[in-house]
């Protein structure tokens, strides 16, 4: 084997893959233009000069190392073994794996632009083959970045044109990404105040010696004496001129008003 290598050894993974091998004698390097030859399980058809070529179309995502031409029949000079010489190729049926950032507000009011939305593809066995970054043109799923109305809006990598260097167009996977517009709210608070009014009674002294009694109006001739007599020892300390014969006048007259009242149990 002089050469093995394809004209895109990097593919989608619904594209088909072509493999190129150039086969020359070992002994005077003269193309090889008969025989049966497979690499790996794969036919190999005789173009021109020294090329062979075969294809695969996997179909999904997928990666093969090619290393092995065999042939299952003797060519003219009964020579059957191919020296790979150390070729090899690695074939990759690629996908995207697509990636989103932001917004920088993930919350904004209505009438407000959504910024800092970013978002890229990236190869998804570029750890293998070295290609990081997709280079093609990838368009989202909304490109409204101001609403005027609430509500979530989502967002996502929706298609890539495939345009890039090696025609991948399939996307495995995609990040999504959101922002929520709110209407703008005015809340009103209302305080209540309240005025408490204490009003104060003054009661009738003798009211409450009689209430404090709990007696009838034959009790009340006693409680007043005693009242009495009290006012009449601190009226005499103080040196008031208060007379002992108008109080118990007062005393003898609540008597003979109960007196001339009849008595109902008689």
């Amino acid at each position: 084997c002089a050469d093995l290598f394809s004209p895109s050894f990097i593919v989608d993974s619904s594209s088909t893959g072509y493999m190129n091998v150039s086969l020359v004698y070992a002994y005077d390097e003269t193309p090889v233009t008969m025989g049966h030859f497979q690499l790996e399980s794969l036919l190999l058809t005789y173009q021109n000069g020294s090329m062979w070529t075969t294809s695969y179309a996997p179909g999904l995502l997928s990666m093969q190392t090619y290393d092995t031409i065999t042939t299952n029949s003797s060519d003219l000079h009964g020579i059957g073994v191919v020296d790979m010489n150390g070729s090899e190729l690695d074939m990759y049926w690629e996908e995207l794996t697509c990636y989103i950032d932001g917004p920088l507000f993930d919350t904004i009011q209505v009438g407000q632009n959504a910024t800092g939305i970013t978002y890229w593809a990236e190869y998804y066995y570029w750890t293998s083959h070295g290609y990081r970054y997709y280079t093609g043109t990838l368009t989202l799923n909304d490109t409204t970045y101001l609403y005027e109305t609430p509500g979530i809006r989502a967002y996502t990598v929706a298609s890539a044109a495939g345009d890039d260097e090696w025609g991948v167009f399939t996307i495995r996977s995609a990040q999504v990404t959101a922002c929520n517009w709110e209407s703008q709210t005015t809340t009103t608070t209302t305080t209540t105040t309240t005025t408490t009014t204490t009003t104060t009674t003054t009661q009738n002294p003798w009211e409450l010696y009689i209430a404090v009694a709990g007696i009838g109006m034959g009790g009340v001739a006693l409680v007043l004496v005693v009242v009495v007599a009290r006012r009449l020892r601190h009226a005499t300390r103080e040196g008031a001129p208060e007379s002992l014969d108008t109080a118990l006048d007062y005393l003898d007259k609540i008597a003979s008003e109960q007196a001339e009242e009849p008595d109902d149990n008689t």
